[in-house]
Formats: structure tokens, C-alpha cells, sequence
């Protein structure tokens, strides 16, 4: 068998051999190891097989090769992806880019939501659906436009669709306070503001598109022409003013028909007050008991009606009235013709219960007592009373007058009483026979 070297000889000049040595290749190579990039392979760089065109090179220059391959061939970079090609692959900073430039909200960590690029709300007033065109991208978006944290074009509307319910949850993981949803106008006013708390504050909204009911500058009104006004519900309304429940109704010529303070438990009416029904409540009565004697230092019982006093006799059909109602005697108003002497008067009020007999002791409810001077003829004495109650439903009510000196002669005397009656305190409504105190 002939020897490999002469094997060799006989076929090279048939073909071109390449020694391994001459590219530096000594030894088998362990094929199972990682390729780095000092490694060193076999390029033909000329006359196919020639030992001079035959170089080598190492592995991160192929890889050079490859990536400019891949860059010009196979690799896109558009921000805006306008090729939309199905054989080319972006950038990292292209996708980047694309997606920064479209409308998206993020929350972070402390809860706090970043917008960017999100369209403006614009109403649509031609009644057309709003649409959403024309988002600012966030590279031509000023600091300005960024620290406001929505950024939207110029004049273009956006549509908020839902299938279902649309929540906006303010404060999810209970850390923070004074949280709210907000909505202002151009110049960042707040005009409708929703707190944590469900709290509604509208200082200047039009609740109608209409303008049928509108809150401008804290007042509620129905519109700027002439047009009814209706509330209508179940529930208690409520209209709040400086800590005091107030209502007022009324018109451009008389703002106050009806008003309710609060805090005074007062309800006032300026104009006629028409009423169908009846008006129950605390009704004022004044009663004339006015007569003509020289009481001198006894205690009389001034009438209720007729002209004649008693002196000691509280049970006399002219000077003890029955009370239909529970109330109160609010004031008593004397005034006299002559006085001749010095010293104090004093009106009392005197009550017997159903039951009871009339001829004995009457109880004494309240008195007042006023000086009286010599010089003090034609004056007017008001006895005023401040216990809430003095007779019951069926009561006797008696009005005594005493001096503990000699005033003056027989004389008139011009005394007008004042009741208040509460309507809500009666006996009943049907027929019956009281024998006690009710």
C-alpha cells in the first residue's frame, strides 16, 4: 500500500491543498466548547482553495458581518411605524416611541395616576357624538402640558364608552387624605369636585345642559329668563347658610315671601299667606279685662268679660275663664287713670283642675310685680311672664291684681291680656267628660 505523503503528491496538481499549519491550525479542536469571539475560523478571500487567498479571522468579526446584515435588511427604525412591513422587525427605541406617543394612564405606587397623551374633553355642542382626535405626542408636549398631567390637542373632543359602569376610585388603599375628583375650567377653577368622603361641590355647574336648574357663585337658581322652578321628592331638603338651616323663597321684587331661620325656629311670611286647611300650632289671643273700682290693698279678679271685678272671689263666672287648650299667659298691659299714691302692683295668674272644687284655694301659677309712683298716672305697666305653661286643657284661669298700698280712688283701669294657646294641646276630638287634670 503506498504511503499517505505519496497519495498526496500524486494528486496535487489536480487540486490546491491547504496545509493546516499555514492558518495556524496545530490540533483537533473541541467542538463542545462555547464559541467565543477570540475564536478563529477559515475565510476564503480570493482564488477559491489558494493558500494565498486563504485567511483566517476570529468570531466577533462575523458577527460585525452579520449585525450589518441584519441592520440593513431586516431592521426598521420609525417612530411612527408607517411601513407597517410583515418582514422587518423595529428598533427598541422605535417601539418605545410608538408606544409613548399614544394615549395610556399609569398609577404608581403611592397611588398617584400619570396620564400621557391623553385628548382633551370637549363638548360637542352641534348634539354629534364627541370623538377623539389629534392627541399631543408626549415629544412636543411643553412642561407645562406635563405638570398639568393630561395632555390633549387643540379643539378636539374625546368619547368615554362603556358597556357597564365607569368607576373612578379615589384613595384605593386608604393611605392618603383629602383625595377628590375634579373638574375645572380653562383657568384650572375648580367648578365640580367629588371627595373621599362622597362629599358634591359644584361652586359654578349647570346641572341641565339646558340651564333649567344651574349653581353659579354659590346660588342656586332655574335659569336667567322666567321659567319654573320644581323640586320634587320624599325626603327632607335642606338649604345651609353660614351653620344655620335657612330657606328663602321669592321673586326679583320681593326676595323674602317666605323665609325659615333655623337657628331662630322662626318662619316668616312678607307677603299674604292663603291656607285651606287649618293652622295648627301656637295661636296668640288677646282678651280685653279692663274695669272700674278702687282696689285699694285687696286682691281682685279682673274680668275675662263684663265690666265687674271680684274682690277674693276667683270662682265668679266673670272673672274665671275654661281653657280649651293647654297654653300660657305671655303679658299683662295695665294702664290707669289716676294714681294718687306710691308703691308696687302686683298680676297674678291663678289656675283650679277639672275636679277640683272651685270655693277653695286656687294655686297661684306665676306673678310680676312693678313699683308704682305717684306721678306715674296714664303710664303703662307690661307684666310680662316667662314659665313656658300655666293651665292644662280644661283649666280655670283667673288674673289677679293686687297693691300693697293705696293707689288711688275708684278709677278706671284699661287692662289688656295676651294668651297663647297651643292648637296641639287639646282635650280631644270627641265627647267626653274630664273629671281630673289632663
Amino acid at each position: 500500500m503506498p504511503k499517505l505523503s505519496s497519495v498526496i503528491e500524486q494528486v496535487s496538481g489536480a487540486f490546491k491543498m491547504v496545509k493546516g499549519q499555514d492558518v495556524d491550525i496545530n490540533s483537533a479542536s473541541d467542538f463542545g466548547a462555547d464559541i467565543v469571539d477570540a475564536d478563529t475560523i477559515l475565510v476564503d478571500d480570493g482564488d477559491l482553495g489558494s493558500q494565498a487567498s486563504t485567511k483566517k479571522s476570529t468570531m466577533s468579526r462575523l458577527w460585525t458581518y452579520i449585525s450589518g446584515k441584519i441592520t440593513s435588511v431586516f431592521l426598521v427604525d420609525e417612530d411612527n411605524m408607517t411601513s407597517n412591513s410583515d418582514v422587518k422587525f423595529p428598533t427598541q427605541q422605535s417601539v418605545k416611541a410608538y408606544v409613548d406617543s399614544k394615549p395610556d394612564l399609569t398609577v404608581s405606587g403611592t397611588g398617584t395616576i400619570h396620564a400621557n397623551n391623553v385628548p382633551t374633553l370637549n363638548q360637542d355642542t352641534t348634539g354629534n357624538a364627541a370623538t377623539a382626535t389629534s392627541a399631543t405626542s408626549a415629544a412636543s408636549a411643553t412642561s407645562a402640558d406635563t405638570a398639568k398631567g393630561l395632555i390633549g390637542g387643540t379643539d378636539t373632543d374625546v368619547n368615554i364608552i362603556s358597556d357597564g359602569h365607569v368607576t373612578v376610585k379615589l384613595d384605593a388603599d386608604n393611605d392618603e387624605s383629602n383625595q377628590g375628583f375634579k373638574i375645572t375650567d380653562n383657568s384650572d377653577a375648580v367648578v365640580f369636585s367629588v371627595d373621599e368622603g362622597g362629599i358634591v361641590d359644584m361652586t359654578s355647574a349647570i346641572i341641565s345642559s339646558s340651564g333649567i336648574l344651574a349653581i353659579e357663585s354659590g346660588i342656586l337658581r332655574n335659569s336667567t329668563t322666567a321659567s319654573n322652578f320644581t323640586i320634587s321628592s320624599s325626603r327632607i331638603l335642606y338649604l345651609q347658610t353660614a351653620g344655620v338651616y335657612d330657606v328663602q323663597l321669592g321673586n326679583n321684587t320681593n326676595p323674602s315671601v317666605l323665609s325659615v331661620r333655623g337657628e331662630q325656629e322662626v318662619v316668616s311670611v312678607s307677603g299674604d299667606l292663603s291656607v285651606t286647611g287649618s293652622i295648627k300650632g301656637k295661636q296668640i289671643q288677646m282678651f280685653n279685662q279692663s274695669f272700674h273700682d278702687d282696689i285699694g290693698t285687696t286682691k281682685h279678679f279682673m274680668p275675662w268679660s263684663g265690666t265687674l271685678e271680684q274682690s277674693g272671689n276667683a270662682y265668679q263666672e266673670e272673672v274665671a275663664m275654661t281653657m280649651p287648650y293647654g297654653g300660657r299667659i305671655v303679658s299683662c298691659l295695665v294702664r290707669t287713670q289716676a294714681i294718687n299714691g306710691s308703691g308696687s302692683l302686683t298680676i297674678g295668674i291663678e289656675s283650679k283642675e277639672p275636679g277640683a272644687l272651685v270655693g277653695t284655694s286656687w294655686s297661684v301659677e306665676e306673678t310680676e310685680v312693678l313699683s308704682v309712683d305717684s306721678t306715674d298716672a296714664n303710664h303703662a305697666f307690661n307684666f310680662v311672664f316667662d314659665d313656658a305653661s300655666h293651665f292644662d286643657p280644661g283649666d280655670l284661669v283667673a288674673m289677679s291684681i293686687k297693691s300693697n298700698s293705696d293707689l288711688s280712688n275708684a278709677t278706671y283701669w284699661y287692662v289688656t291680656t295676651t294668651v297663647e294657646f297651643d292648637l296641639n294641646d287639646a282635650l280631644g276630638t270627641s265627647s267626653a267628660e274630664y273629671d281630673t287634670g289632663q
